[in-house]
């Protein structure tokens, strides 16, 4: 720790949770002796008001210029910063405050002074603050891959590697469902892998069973489920992801709205590929690419959906699941989802009970 290179370390990246990781293990690794001296301070920087984020720069200054009196080294470490991008940084107060520190730390420390800045984010190429410290702070950064298939591919791999280091073996599906379930956030699939450690106990493999029995997947996920079910024609898989929500708490009404959504995209798709207005193109192994002939029909798919833009490859299924059904039959559908809908605050039967039954008087319509 004694060149100026490792006196001031910074670590940024879109992959924030790889950050924060590495910068705490920097921390048990080089500062343990001082963290016992009580010689490290840590200041948050993931405060939310332009007020709060001045004053943490202020007291960034002033821990780079104090001395300890019970160590011969003082450790300060910056973390979570949130305020090096966004409209938080637009602010010219926030801005010049910035700058000022950059302009400490670019001047060179006193040899006793240690500092560590974790950024929730990856610092712009053009940063002022990140040009400052190019050649006096060890700079890493840390990213994920933005391709959806690289993504997976690499959460897939950091979590087989969580398992191993439990001891516990991990089927590939069962991995690829947990994503499913949770997403690529690798804070929160570590938990599940933490619950599920304990759940498989002595049998040490994992399984997709048990990632479906233990792990709820998010509500809106959930629902696009059901929707996917319905237009596979899958009623048992229906009744079972039914009883399995029910089981989970997921909301009756968030399922409802969100199976409305899908039914109204669906039957919107459907009429622009009996119209000629799109197409659904087959590739190999059940993928393929939904095509719009008509751009203007693809701005009002937008609309249709609440003005969220679906990844094509959600567009895709959504079409796909459509060409099960006979014209006129997902309007019809839609329309008894509109009055099972407005009939789930009325009536006395129970939310799932009344869901089970519009599925089923669905199905008998395909």
């Amino acid at each position: 720790m004694s060149s100026a290179s490792s006196q001031i370390v910074l670590l940024h990246g879109n992959d924030s949770f790889k950050v924060e990781t590495e910068a705490r293990d920097f921390v048990e690794k080089h500062w343990t002796e001082l963290q016992a001296q009580g010689a490290v301070e840590q200041i948050r920087g993931n405060d939310g008001t332009i007020d709060e984020v001045l004053d943490l720069l202020k007291r960034a200054q002033l821990s780079l210029q104090s001395m300890n009196m019970f160590a011969a080294e003082n450790a300060t470490w910056i973390r979570e910063v949130e305020f090096l991008g966004g409209d938080l940084f637009k602010n010219p107060d926030v801005k010049e405050a910035v700058e000022q520190l950059g302009e400490t730390l670019s001047a060179g420390l006193g040899p006793e002074q240690r500092v560590l800045i974790s950024v929730s984010g990856k610092l712009d190429s053009r940063s002022r603050f990140l040009k400052a410290l190019k050649g006096v702070a060890d700079i890493r950064e840390f990213n994920r891959a933005t391709k959806e298939k690289d993504l997976k591919r690499e959460t897939v791999a950091e979590l087989q590697k969580a398992c191993a280091s439990l001891g516990l073996r991990a089927q590939p599906a069962a991995l690829q469902e947990l994503i499913s379930r949770v997403g690529p956030d690798m804070r929160a699939l570590l938990k599940e892998v933490d619950k599920l450690d304990l759940y498989v106990g002595d049998r040490r493999e994992l399984t997709v069973g048990d990632v479906q029995l233990m792990v709820a997947a998010t509500q809106e996920l959930q629902a696009y489920l059901i929707g996917d079910a319905l237009g596979n024609r899958d009623v048992a898989g229906l009744m079972e992801m039914l009883g399995r929500m029910e089981q989970q708490g997921v909301s009756a009404v968030a399922v409802m709205a969100t199976l409305q959504n899908s039914l109204r995209e669906m039957a919107y798709l459907r009429g622009l590929m009996d119209s000629k207005a799109a197409r659904l193109e087959m590739g190999s192994g059940g993928f393929g690419k939904f095509v719009y002939a008509d751009p203007a029909a693809e701005a009002q798919f937008t609309e249709v959906a609440g003005g969220r833009k679906r990844a094509p490859f959600r567009q895709f299924l959504l079409a796909k699941y459509a060409r099960n059904f006979r014209g006129g039959v997902l309007d019809r559908m839609l329309r008894l989802s509109s009055e099972a809908y407005a009939q789930l605050f009325r009536s006395p039967l129970d939310p799932y009970e009344q869901l089970r039954v519009l599925l089923l008087r669905m199905l008998v319509l395909s």
